[in-house]
């Protein structure tokens, strides 16, 4: 039976094989841990979350469960045989077809041919692509490709299946699809991890949940409570961050925000959906020229979109005067979970005022593997112009 014991586990990078082989202790030169001093263990039939915040040391402890990463201190002992989806393009031939992938991948487990040809049929029928389930890779959207990936890894009898953020399986149905896999194999005995920033993901596909923090374990229990208590920590740090913008706003010079809103709308896919962006802005000082600039980052950080390189650009405004701008984003391609709007107004090189609202986005049905993190320029066009 699959099962994997992870004893006081610790990766440094910054340390070599080389410093090892010659007893050099690079340690106090290296980056801190990504991995510190961690203990789990995992047994047959778990279908377990990882969460945090980027440079939390998820993906570096699936690395090491995956044996494409080795620990500094400790050991890691895994039972049965791993499938890994750590990336999109993992063990992807870009030439090649979805199909021609999926069996070269089954030919190098050494299946036999029978199985391999019933296996392949399967995955195939799986992936759901239609025509271009023959056509190479290099043809292949991004969901397609994920659908590929998923499959490679869910059908060629894994005893361990890791599925790191970096993969999003695409639209709702492929999704309702892979978690009713995923429970499949769960019920055979298999090992299900997977690291992800949806949280409604998590909480739907996963029974364990272990919240990690800057390398060690902050909590490890039943999914629904671990997720109550991270997001409670999340809507903390908004409260946070919200205070840090209104000392800033207070403190800027030169002009006063004194609003800021976002407002979303249309279908729950994604790709129809929109958003408009309000924000009203009084000048404090005469101005010739200003420049507004939105971004929405997760609440890690992680830059999600912005018009850095298409600024709003307002001419002239007077002391007194009100700037109302409203900006939209259509198609709006953000999936379920919490976000931050920044908005800041610049005169020449410098910020005059800036300000932050959180917002959520939870009418979007539940995608396994995480959100797709891409960092996409908007265009803004300004619907409204000066006011007094």
């Amino acid at each position: 039976m699959a099962e994997i014991t992870i004893d006081s586990v610790t990766k440094i990078y910054g340390t070599s094989i080389f410093a090892k082989l010659f007893g050099v202790n690079l340690e106090r030169m290296a980056s801190p841990p990504a991995v510190d001093d961690v203990s789990l263990h995992f047994a047959a039939g778990e279908r377990i979350g990882i969460i945090g915040q980027n440079g939390a040391g998820k993906s570096t402890l699936l690395h090491m469960i995956a044996g494409t990463a080795v620990p500094s201190r400790g050991a890691i002992d895994v039972s049965g045989r791993v499938n890994a989806i750590l990336s999109l393009g993992t063990a992807l031939r870009e030439e090649l077809s979805g199909r021609e992938n999926i069996k070269l991948d089954a030919e190098l487990l050494g299946m036999p041919v029978l199985e391999r040809d019933r296996v392949v049929e399967k995955a195939v029928k799986f992936v759901d692509i239609g025509e271009y389930i023959d056509k190479p890779l290099y043809t292949y959207s991004t969901g397609m490709k994920s659908r590929v990936a998923f499959a490679m890894n869910a059908f060629h009898a894994p005893e361990i299946l890791i599925i790191d953020e970096a993969l999003s399986v695409g639209d709702a149905g492929f999704a309702e699809k892979a978690e009713k896999k995923i429970r499949e194999l769960c019920d055979g005995g298999l090992i299900v991890i997977i690291v992800s920033h949806d949280l409604n993901a998590i909480q739907t596909l996963c029974r364990r949940c272990i919240w990690m923090s800057e390398g060690r374990v902050i909590r490890d229990g039943a999914a629904k409570e671990v997720v109550r208590e991270y997001r409670e920590q999340m809507d903390l740090n908004i409260s946070r961050k919200k205070d840090d913008a209104k000392l800033s706003r207070m403190t800027a010079r030169g002009a006063i925000l004194d609003q800021l809103r976002i407002s979303v709308a249309g279908s729950s896919a994604a790709v129809l959906r929109s958003a408009k962006l309000n924000a009203t802005v009084r000048a404090e000082n005469d101005m010739s020229e200003a420049s507004i600039r939105f971004a929405i980052t997760r609440l890690d950080g992680m830059p999600i979109l912005d018009n850095g390189r298409a600024p709003i650009m307002i001419d002239r405004i007077k002391a007194g005067q009100s700037v109302a701008v409203e900006a939209e984003i259509s198609p709006f391609p953000l999936f379920n979970g919490s976000y931050l709007l920044k908005m800041t107004m610049h005169e020449d090189d410098k910020v005059v005022a800036e300000g932050i609202t959180a917002f959520e986005i939870n009418d979007q049905p539940v995608a396994l593997g995480g959100d797709p993190v891409i960092k996409l320029p908007f265009t803004a066009r300004p619907l409204s112009g000066l006011r007094h």
